[in-house]
């Protein structure tokens, strides 16, 4: 996901307030929750947002949903903020941007791996291991299936693709014949 300089500028003042990075984890899963609740229901965001309404109005409404779901203070205290300077839209990229930031912070990764079929558990903990040692962080595999690729794997590392699956061995070796001949 895109983030905008505003987006990236209140991603890192929520985490510069969180020095602690179990709980900066923690904000970020509240943070991701929220996102998925507003996504799931657009009115609240609608509602949040709409600078109509008074701005106290809007905050009780955001104080009755925060009271329910007994939050970290740092992440109330930040999605009021969101509201007061008619922020709220900007939701969806600061919970991107923080799940960025956490991983950076903690030296993560996360490598999509797609396969043919489901990957065994020694496979997974394989290529983890293998992923982890080249990269130097922490790996989180998550896995995709797609059957058109016959065989084999393709591994994502953010903007990086290593296709090691059978059909693109068979698509070089088709224009490598193709060359020769």
């Amino acid at each position: 996901m895109k983030h905008t300089s505003v987006s990236k500028r209140y991603t890192l003042a929520l985490a510069e307030s969180v020095p602690d990075n179990n709980e900066l984890e923690a904000v970020a899963g509240e943070i991701d929750a929220l996102t998925r609740l507003f996504r799931d229901h657009p009115d609240i965001g609608r509602f949040l947002g709409n600078r109509a309404i008074y701005i106290e109005t809007r905050e009780r409404f955001l104080e009755s949903i925060l009271d329910r779901l007994e939050l970290i203070p740092v992440t109330r205290r930040f999605m009021l903020v969101l509201v007061e300077r008619g922020r709220i839209g900007l939701l969806d990229q600061i919970g991107s941007a923080i799940a960025e930031f956490v991983d950076l912070r903690l030296n993560r990764a996360e490598v999509v791996v797609t396969t043919a079929v489901p990957l065994k558990e020694e496979q997974r903990e394989r290529l983890r291991s293998r992923l982890s040692e080249l990269s130097g962080k922490t790996i989180r595999v998550k896995e995709q299936l797609d059957p058109g690729i016959l065989g084999g794997v393709v591994v994502q590392i953010g903007t990086r693709v290593i296709d090691g699956s059978v059909k693109c061995s068979l698509s070089k070796m088709r224009e490598e014949l193709l060359v020769e001949a």
